[in-house]
């Protein structure tokens, strides 16, 4: 029975050591992979900014392969591998740098998540995508020496690919909204029964509006009949009762002169 057990776990040791040469590595914390180390490292700290603005701005992800030389023709196979597995079906992007290739560094990237969007619009993003990248592969051959080319590569394609997540969002947002405005217009349009609940209550709130209006209709003419002068100056219904005799009169006073020995006519 110990024999038994010390077998079983030797060969779950034996087992990842030995089918793990030809596995992808695993995902880089800071999107960069140097296993050789050949990155300076005032270089290295640059480009792993770059990389955090990217996945912060756009949730995009930036990655930076360093092979040796002897990759060979493989290399590029083995790139586009890394990035798929460390990407997955996000939007994702990744600089390849084979030391001493004079063709280095290349650019890989992709956007394969399943949406719904257009046709059009998958078209529009793909074609961009690829533009980001020969744009980083064209801006960054104008540097001298080639770790100059990895940091300038890096700093590119991280701004377009985070300005592409921003797109990419944009877009999903604008899908999102047309599809409430057609859910929406799809529900008023509906035969839906209007419940007696909602016109009891539509009633009363209608009864309410009525009389508010009338109490301050009121409430404003009591007010306008109360207020009176005297002397009077304009016709009005005398101590506010028409039936308290005397009509509507217009009453003048005019006074003499003091010199004047008459007294005050008073008109009627």
């Amino acid at each position: 029975m110990e024999v038994k057990r010390v077998l079983l776990i030797l060969l779950a040791l034996w087992v990842p050591a030995s089918g793990g040469q030809g596995d992808t590595p695993l995902r880089p914390a800071n999107g960069i992979y140097d296993p050789e180390g050949w990155l300076d490292e005032r270089v290295k700290l640059e480009m792993e900014g770059n990389i955090s603005v990217a996945r912060e701005k756009g949730d995009a992800a930036v990655f930076v392969v360093i092979l040796p030389g002897d990759a060979g023709a493989g290399g590029d196979e083995a790139a586009l591998e890394m990035g798929r597995s460390w990407g997955g079906e996000g939007l994702w992007g990744l600089l390849l740098h084979v030391i001493d290739d004079p063709e280095s560094p290349r650019y890989f990237g992709e956007f394969s998540r399943a949406t719904d969007w257009s046709e059009q619009q998958t078209g529009d993003f793909q074609a961009s995508i690829q533009r980001a990248l020969s744009e980083a592969a064209r801006k960054a051959k104008l540097s001298a020496d080639p770790q100059s080319q990895i940091a300038s590569g890096t700093r590119i394609l991280s701004e377009e690919l985070g300005y592409l997540g921003l797109v990419m969002e944009k877009i999903e947002h604008n899908n999102a909204q047309a599809r409430g405005d057609r859910d929406s217009g799809a529900t008023a349009g509906s035969d839906s029964p209007v419940r007696p609940e909602s016109i009891i209550l539509v009633v009363i709130g209608v009864l309410i509006v009525i009389s508010v209006f009338v109490f301050f209709r009121l409430k404003n003419e009591e007010e306008r009949e109360m207020e009176y002068y005297f002397p009077a100056t304009s016709p009005r219904k005398r101590f506010l009762a028409p039936w308290s005799g005397g009509g509507n009169v217009l009453i003048q006073f005019n006074v003499t002169n003091q010199g004047d020995r008459r007294e005050s006519e008073r008109r009627f």
